[in-house]
Parts: C-alpha cells; structure tokens; sequence
C-alpha cells in the first residue's frame, strides 16, 4: 500500500512541475511597474483597477483558472472556477475567446499600445435581487497578495504606493470610501502568512 501511495505523490508531484514549468508566471504580466492603485480618480469616484505599465507587446496572464465569459477588442473578463470573483484586463490585445477555459498562468493576450494593463476583482455576493447575486468591489493588490499573485514577475521599478505592499497590503481609507471594499476571502492554498489591512 505504501508504494502505491508514494507513486500516486510523486505522479501529482510531476503533473505540478511540469504545470510550473510550462505556466511559471503567477502575475499579471511578466514584466512592468505599478504606476497607480486602485481608489479615487481625479473626480474624487471610484476607479477600482490597478493599474501596470509593460512595454507593447508584453503577455499578459491568468492569475486564476477559470472561464473567458466576456472578450472585448482590448479586455476580457475572466470568471474564477474555484471561487465566484470575475478578473478584469483592459489595455490587452486578448488571444483568447468567449467560453475558453484557461488555467492560471496561461497567456491570456497581450499588452496593446498603450502600454497600460488595468486589473481589477468583481466578487459575486448571493442577494435577495433579481439576478440573485450582486457585485462587490474587492482591492485588486490584497485579493492577489492572498494567492500569492503579483502585478509584475519582474517589477521594473518597485515603488512605495500601497498596493505594492507584497504579503502586506494596507488599503488606505480614502480607497474605502471610494470604492467600498470588501475584504478579499483568503486564498485556499496559501502558504505563507498575507495580511490585508482594511483600516
């Protein structure tokens, strides 16, 4: 029994190396800069993407397996499988199609001209409404942080503002007054400790 059971760890084992191998990125893209978090634009409203600046051309990633439920001529919106969250890409020249499934890592598109990704996290809440459900607003740097995902792989230019925070994000308040933040639900898997202040 023994020896089956260590066959059967070591399969899984491999599956996840060459998983690793052949998506290694758990980023938004591989290589660019944060240049603003989400929270109040300058009419003083939400804005509640992250935004990252990557040379043209640059690919961008799934930081989730799940479903393409909507593709535009420069975003796509992609439903979680395993949790009900909706990822946002804007500024991405998208290679996928509407009702593609995809696994985290994969590449998703990428960067178009303007050289600016927006990433942004819908949580879907159970309501009494008429669709059964409504939309909450989560800090796209905290719900990352919690799966242990990165803006960047590579951050070409790694700077001060909150939502760089890494393992420790601490929203500010005019953020929450904007946006209404909910706290991101913790990842499933993780492994080291990740602290998501919400003031």
């Amino acid at each position: 029994m023994g020896g089956i059971a260590a066959a059967i760890y070591g399969g899984v084992g491999l599956l996840c190396l060459a998983r690793g191998l052949l998506r290694p990125y758990r980023a938004v893209v591989r290589k660019g800069e944060v240049t603003r978090c989400s929270g109040p634009n300058g009419y003083e409203t939400c804005d509640p993407a992250d935004v990252v600046r990557a040379e043209p051309g640059t690919k961008a990633y799934a930081t989730a397996s799940g479903e393409i439920v909507v593709v535009g001529a420069t975003f796509i919106h992609l439903l979680a499988g395993n949790e009900p969250v909706v990822l946002m890409y804007d500024g991405i020249t998208p290679s996928v199609v509407e009702g593609q499934h995809v696994g985290r890592g994969q590449k998703l598109g990428v960067v178009n001209e303007g050289g600016q990704v927006r990433f942004s996290v819908t949580e879907l809440v159970q309501s009494g409404g008429p669709l059964g459900y409504s939309a909450q607003m989560v800090p796209p740097s905290g719900w990352l942080a919690a799966r242990g995902v990165r803006h960047a792989a590579k951050n070409t230019n790694p700077g001060s503002k909150w939502c760089e925070g890494g393992r420790s994000i601490q929203v500010p308040a005019n953020a929450l007054e904007a946006c209404d933040f909910k706290r991101p639900e913790p990842g499933q898997f993780g492994l080291l400790p990740i602290e998501v202040d919400m003031g």
